[in-house]
Protein backbone atom coordinates (compact mmCIF):
# COMPACT_ATOMS: atom_id res chain seq x y z
CA UNK A 1 0.00 0.00 0.00
CA UNK A 2 1.72 3.39 -0.94
CA UNK A 3 1.90 6.42 1.78
CA UNK A 4 -1.05 8.01 0.10
CA UNK A 5 -3.32 5.38 0.54
CA UNK A 6 -2.24 5.04 4.19
CA UNK A 7 -2.72 8.71 4.77
CA UNK A 8 -5.80 8.93 3.77
CA UNK A 9 -7.00 6.10 5.46
CA UNK A 10 -5.56 7.56 8.74
CA UNK A 11 -7.98 10.42 7.88
CA UNK A 12 -11.09 8.93 7.08
CA UNK A 13 -14.30 10.28 9.02
CA UNK A 14 -14.84 7.03 11.51
CA UNK A 15 -18.10 6.70 13.62
CA UNK A 16 -17.14 6.68 17.17
CA UNK A 17 -18.75 4.10 19.33
CA UNK A 18 -20.69 4.45 23.04
CA UNK A 19 -19.70 7.31 24.13
CA UNK A 20 -19.76 9.91 27.25
CA UNK A 21 -20.75 13.91 26.77
CA UNK A 22 -21.28 17.11 29.63
CA UNK A 23 -22.88 19.27 27.33
CA UNK A 24 -26.71 19.99 26.83
CA UNK A 25 -25.52 19.09 22.62
CA UNK A 26 -24.26 16.43 20.93
CA UNK A 27 -21.46 17.52 18.15
CA UNK A 28 -20.36 16.06 15.03
CA UNK A 29 -17.19 15.71 16.83
CA UNK A 30 -18.45 13.93 19.62
CA UNK A 31 -19.59 10.96 17.07
CA UNK A 32 -17.53 11.13 14.69
CA UNK A 33 -13.59 10.53 14.53
CA UNK A 34 -11.90 13.21 11.79
CA UNK A 35 -14.84 15.16 11.42
CA UNK A 36 -13.13 17.83 9.80
CA UNK A 37 -13.65 21.82 10.28
CA UNK A 38 -17.15 21.08 11.52
CA UNK A 39 -16.56 19.37 14.35
CA UNK A 40 -17.89 21.56 16.33
CA UNK A 41 -21.16 21.74 14.84
CA UNK A 42 -24.05 20.70 17.35
CA UNK A 43 -26.61 17.65 15.75
CA UNK A 44 -28.62 15.96 18.84
CA UNK A 45 -29.98 17.09 22.23
CA UNK A 46 -28.24 14.98 24.78
CA UNK A 47 -29.88 13.03 27.03
CA UNK A 48 -31.14 14.47 30.41
CA UNK A 49 -27.92 14.82 33.65
CA UNK A 50 -27.42 11.48 34.29
CA UNK A 51 -29.13 9.12 31.70
CA UNK A 52 -28.48 7.02 28.62
CA UNK A 53 -29.88 7.50 25.29
CA UNK A 54 -29.03 5.70 21.74
CA UNK A 55 -28.75 7.18 18.32
CA UNK A 56 -28.88 5.22 14.72
CA UNK A 57 -26.07 4.78 13.11
CA UNK A 58 -27.75 5.90 9.81
CA UNK A 59 -29.36 8.96 11.29
CA UNK A 60 -25.46 10.29 12.16
CA UNK A 61 -24.40 9.63 9.02
CA UNK A 62 -27.02 11.40 7.52
CA UNK A 63 -26.44 13.96 9.69
CA UNK A 64 -22.53 14.08 9.25
CA UNK A 65 -23.46 14.31 5.06
CA UNK A 66 -25.46 17.02 5.31
CA UNK A 67 -22.10 19.12 6.83
CA UNK A 68 -19.95 17.47 4.23
CA UNK A 69 -18.64 14.68 5.55
CA UNK A 70 -18.43 11.69 3.59
CA UNK A 71 -17.07 8.03 3.12
CA UNK A 72 -18.16 7.74 6.89
CA UNK A 73 -16.63 3.85 8.56
CA UNK A 74 -19.15 2.90 10.86
CA UNK A 75 -17.72 -0.11 11.19
CA UNK A 76 -21.29 -2.46 11.68
CA UNK A 77 -22.51 -0.14 14.42
CA UNK A 78 -26.27 -0.52 14.12
CA UNK A 79 -26.28 2.45 17.51
CA UNK A 80 -24.83 4.53 19.29
CA UNK A 81 -24.98 4.79 22.92
CA UNK A 82 -24.78 8.05 24.26
CA UNK A 83 -24.30 8.87 28.29
CA UNK A 84 -24.66 12.42 29.75
CA UNK A 85 -22.80 12.96 32.52
CA UNK A 86 -22.41 16.52 34.59
CA UNK A 87 -21.04 18.04 37.66
CA UNK A 88 -21.98 15.47 40.15
CA UNK A 89 -22.33 15.75 44.10
CA UNK A 90 -22.14 12.90 46.98
CA UNK A 91 -23.59 13.20 49.84
CA UNK A 92 -19.83 13.20 51.30
CA UNK A 93 -18.93 16.26 49.20
CA UNK A 94 -22.48 18.00 50.38
CA UNK A 95 -21.99 17.39 53.92
CA UNK A 96 -18.28 18.52 53.41
CA UNK A 97 -19.91 21.91 52.01
CA UNK A 98 -22.32 22.49 54.91
CA UNK A 99 -19.75 22.08 57.17
CA UNK A 100 -17.93 24.44 55.58
CA UNK A 101 -20.41 26.84 55.29
CA UNK A 102 -21.12 26.73 59.42
CA UNK A 103 -17.58 26.85 59.89
CA UNK A 104 -17.05 30.30 58.35
CA UNK A 105 -20.89 31.48 59.75
CA UNK A 106 -19.31 30.41 63.48
CA UNK A 107 -15.92 31.13 63.16
CA UNK A 108 -14.47 27.33 63.33
CA UNK A 109 -11.66 26.81 62.36
CA UNK A 110 -11.57 22.69 63.00
CA UNK A 111 -13.84 20.41 60.23
CA UNK A 112 -13.41 17.50 63.22
CA UNK A 113 -16.19 19.81 65.35
CA UNK A 114 -18.69 19.77 62.93
CA UNK A 115 -20.89 16.53 62.19
CA UNK A 116 -23.39 16.47 59.27
CA UNK A 117 -26.13 13.97 58.65
CA UNK A 118 -28.07 14.30 55.81
CA UNK A 119 -31.82 13.35 55.56
CA UNK A 120 -32.39 10.41 53.41
CA UNK A 121 -32.21 10.58 49.64
CA UNK A 122 -30.34 14.35 50.10
CA UNK A 123 -27.63 13.25 47.34
CA UNK A 124 -26.57 12.13 44.60
CA UNK A 125 -27.31 14.77 42.85
CA UNK A 126 -26.27 15.68 39.01
CA UNK A 127 -25.74 19.24 38.09
CA UNK A 128 -25.47 20.70 34.59
CA UNK A 129 -22.29 22.01 34.76
CA UNK A 130 -18.58 21.36 34.52
CA UNK A 131 -17.11 18.40 36.23
CA UNK A 132 -15.08 20.93 39.20
CA UNK A 133 -17.35 23.59 39.64
CA UNK A 134 -18.14 24.27 43.05
CA UNK A 135 -20.49 23.83 45.12
CA UNK A 136 -22.48 26.51 46.99
CA UNK A 137 -24.70 26.29 49.99
CA UNK A 138 -27.01 29.14 50.00
CA UNK A 139 -30.30 29.90 52.84
CA UNK A 140 -28.51 27.70 55.48
CA UNK A 141 -31.03 27.73 58.36
CA UNK A 142 -29.73 26.22 61.52
CA UNK A 143 -31.70 25.48 64.88
CA UNK A 144 -29.38 25.45 67.98
CA UNK A 145 -31.32 23.20 70.00
CA UNK A 146 -32.37 20.48 67.75
CA UNK A 147 -29.26 21.12 65.13
CA UNK A 148 -31.90 20.45 62.02
CA UNK A 149 -30.84 22.67 59.32
CA UNK A 150 -32.32 23.32 55.74
CA UNK A 151 -30.55 24.71 52.57
CA UNK A 152 -30.14 25.21 48.92
CA UNK A 153 -27.38 23.36 47.14
CA UNK A 154 -26.25 24.50 43.07
CA UNK A 155 -23.26 24.59 41.71
CA UNK A 156 -20.87 28.04 40.21
CA UNK A 157 -21.32 28.10 36.65
CA UNK A 158 -24.37 25.71 36.24
CA UNK A 159 -27.00 26.10 33.15
CA UNK A 160 -29.84 27.98 33.48
CA UNK A 161 -31.67 24.35 33.08
CA UNK A 162 -29.62 23.02 36.04
CA UNK A 163 -32.07 23.23 39.43
CA UNK A 164 -30.98 24.27 42.82
CA UNK A 165 -32.24 21.41 45.01
CA UNK A 166 -33.04 21.63 48.77
CA UNK A 167 -31.17 20.13 51.56
CA UNK A 168 -32.07 19.17 54.96
CA UNK A 169 -30.56 17.14 58.07
CA UNK A 170 -28.65 17.46 61.10
CA UNK A 171 -26.21 19.25 61.75
CA UNK A 172 -23.80 19.29 65.05
CA UNK A 173 -21.45 21.39 66.74
CA UNK A 174 -18.40 19.34 68.89
CA UNK A 175 -17.09 20.95 71.84
CA UNK A 176 -14.23 19.64 74.51
CA UNK A 177 -15.25 18.67 78.11
CA UNK A 178 -13.22 16.81 80.41
CA UNK A 179 -14.46 13.62 81.47
CA UNK A 180 -13.44 12.53 85.32
CA UNK A 181 -11.24 9.13 85.20
CA UNK A 182 -11.90 8.79 88.99
CA UNK A 183 -14.18 9.79 91.35
CA UNK A 184 -13.36 12.96 93.04
CA UNK A 185 -13.55 13.92 96.70
CA UNK A 186 -14.92 17.26 98.22
CA UNK A 187 -12.11 18.98 98.47
CA UNK A 188 -9.54 17.16 96.61
CA UNK A 189 -7.30 19.15 93.85
CA UNK A 190 -6.99 17.58 90.37
CA UNK A 191 -4.32 16.34 88.69
CA UNK A 192 -3.48 16.27 84.61
CA UNK A 193 -4.47 12.11 85.14
CA UNK A 194 -7.92 12.62 86.88
CA UNK A 195 -9.54 13.61 83.50
CA UNK A 196 -9.76 12.82 79.96
CA UNK A 197 -10.86 14.85 77.27
CA UNK A 198 -13.38 14.15 74.75
CA UNK A 199 -15.83 15.42 72.82
CA UNK A 200 -19.71 16.13 72.87
CA UNK A 201 -22.70 17.44 71.15
CA UNK A 202 -22.67 21.86 72.32
CA UNK A 203 -26.41 21.04 72.13
CA UNK A 204 -26.63 18.31 74.51
CA UNK A 205 -23.83 19.93 77.04
CA UNK A 206 -24.57 22.73 79.70
CA UNK A 207 -23.32 25.74 79.12
CA UNK A 208 -20.30 25.55 82.49
CA UNK A 209 -18.70 22.67 81.00
CA UNK A 210 -14.68 22.83 81.49
CA UNK A 211 -13.36 22.35 78.36
CA UNK A 212 -8.98 22.54 79.02
CA UNK A 213 -6.66 21.04 81.35
CA UNK A 214 -5.90 24.43 82.44
CA UNK A 215 -9.55 25.15 83.64
CA UNK A 216 -9.34 22.51 86.22
CA UNK A 217 -5.78 21.13 87.09
CA UNK A 218 -4.99 22.52 90.42
CA UNK A 219 -8.59 23.27 91.66
CA UNK A 220 -10.12 21.37 94.36
CA UNK A 221 -13.72 19.82 94.07
CA UNK A 222 -16.39 22.20 95.63
CA UNK A 223 -18.44 18.57 96.70
CA UNK A 224 -18.19 14.60 95.67
CA UNK A 225 -18.01 14.04 92.08
CA UNK A 226 -18.61 10.50 90.48
CA UNK A 227 -15.97 9.25 87.78
CA UNK A 228 -17.40 9.41 84.57
CA UNK A 229 -19.19 12.51 84.80
CA UNK A 230 -18.11 16.16 82.78
CA UNK A 231 -15.85 18.80 85.16
CA UNK A 232 -18.25 22.18 85.40
CA UNK A 233 -16.60 25.11 86.23
CA UNK A 234 -18.92 25.76 88.96
CA UNK A 235 -17.93 22.60 90.89
CA UNK A 236 -14.33 23.80 91.44
CA UNK A 237 -13.00 26.43 93.65
CA UNK A 238 -9.14 27.70 95.05
CA UNK A 239 -8.36 24.90 97.20
CA UNK A 240 -8.46 25.89 100.75
CA UNK A 241 -5.42 26.47 103.01
CA UNK A 242 -7.42 26.89 105.57
CA UNK A 243 -10.71 25.83 107.34
CA UNK A 244 -12.95 27.03 110.17
CA UNK A 245 -11.12 27.26 113.19
CA UNK A 246 -7.42 26.66 112.23
CA UNK A 247 -4.98 28.69 114.07
CA UNK A 248 -3.52 31.19 112.12
CA UNK A 249 -0.78 33.80 112.43
CA UNK A 250 -1.89 37.39 111.82
CA UNK A 251 0.26 39.35 110.03
CA UNK A 252 0.00 43.20 111.22
CA UNK A 253 2.34 45.53 108.59
CA UNK A 254 2.56 48.91 109.22
CA UNK A 255 5.01 51.67 106.83
CA UNK A 256 7.67 51.01 109.92
CA UNK A 257 7.10 47.87 111.30
CA UNK A 258 5.65 44.40 110.76
CA UNK A 259 4.14 42.45 113.84
CA UNK A 260 2.59 39.40 113.77
CA UNK A 261 0.32 37.91 116.44
CA UNK A 262 -1.82 34.35 117.18
CA UNK A 263 -5.30 33.98 115.81
CA UNK A 264 -8.41 31.76 114.82
CA UNK A 265 -10.04 31.36 111.28
CA UNK A 266 -13.73 32.35 111.56
CA UNK A 267 -13.91 31.49 107.99
CA UNK A 268 -12.04 29.13 105.89
CA UNK A 269 -10.88 29.92 101.87
CA UNK A 270 -8.03 29.64 99.34
CA UNK A 271 -4.91 31.65 99.11
CA UNK A 272 -5.68 35.90 97.90
CA UNK A 273 -9.56 35.18 99.83
CA UNK A 274 -10.54 37.76 102.08
CA UNK A 275 -11.48 36.00 105.77
CA UNK A 276 -12.40 37.19 109.25
CA UNK A 277 -9.86 35.95 111.66
CA UNK A 278 -10.43 36.24 115.66
CA UNK A 279 -7.27 37.97 117.48
CA UNK A 280 -6.21 34.91 120.65
CA UNK A 281 -5.80 38.03 122.83
CA UNK A 282 -7.78 40.31 121.99
CA UNK A 283 -10.84 38.30 120.90
CA UNK A 284 -11.48 41.23 118.28
CA UNK A 285 -12.23 40.10 114.55
CA UNK A 286 -10.88 41.61 111.72
CA UNK A 287 -10.84 41.05 108.21
CA UNK A 288 -7.52 39.64 106.66
CA UNK A 289 -5.73 38.50 103.32
CA UNK A 290 -4.86 34.60 103.30
CA UNK A 291 -1.18 34.34 102.94
CA UNK A 292 -0.68 30.50 102.81
CA UNK A 293 -1.45 27.67 105.08
CA UNK A 294 -1.76 29.20 108.61
CA UNK A 295 -1.00 32.47 107.73
CA UNK A 296 -2.96 36.22 107.26
CA UNK A 297 -2.61 39.26 106.80
CA UNK A 298 -4.50 41.68 108.14
CA UNK A 299 -4.27 45.50 107.37
CA UNK A 300 -4.53 48.15 110.40
CA UNK A 301 -6.85 51.49 109.93
CA UNK A 302 -5.65 54.71 109.36
CA UNK A 303 -5.87 55.95 112.84
CA UNK A 304 -4.03 52.60 113.63
CA UNK A 305 -1.44 53.37 110.84
CA UNK A 306 -0.95 56.76 112.27
CA UNK A 307 -0.54 56.13 115.57
CA UNK A 308 2.29 53.40 114.66
CA UNK A 309 4.13 56.30 113.49
CA UNK A 310 4.22 57.70 116.76
CA UNK A 311 5.44 54.15 118.41
CA UNK A 312 4.95 50.95 118.97
CA UNK A 313 1.88 49.38 119.65
CA UNK A 314 1.43 46.45 121.85
CA UNK A 315 1.32 43.15 120.24
CA UNK A 316 -2.94 42.64 121.34
CA UNK A 317 -3.49 44.70 118.50
CA UNK A 318 -5.89 44.30 116.14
Amino acid sequence: MSLTSLCSAADRPVLKGNLVVTGALVTLGDLIENAGVNAGEALFHAPDIGTKGTIQAWRIVEAARALGVQDIEVRNLQTVLIERTGRSASSGEIADALAQEFMTRSAIADRNRVVVHLDAGSGPYQFDAPLDAQLLIENLTHEPTTGRFEAALSVRGASKRSRQVRISGVLTELIDALRLRRTIGRGEVITPGDVTVERIARNRASTDLAATLGEVVGLASRRSIAEGLFVRSADLEKPRVITRNDPVTIVLETPHMVLSVRGRAVDGGAVGDVIDVQNINSKRVVQATILGPGKVSARLSTQRQTASAAGPQPLSTP
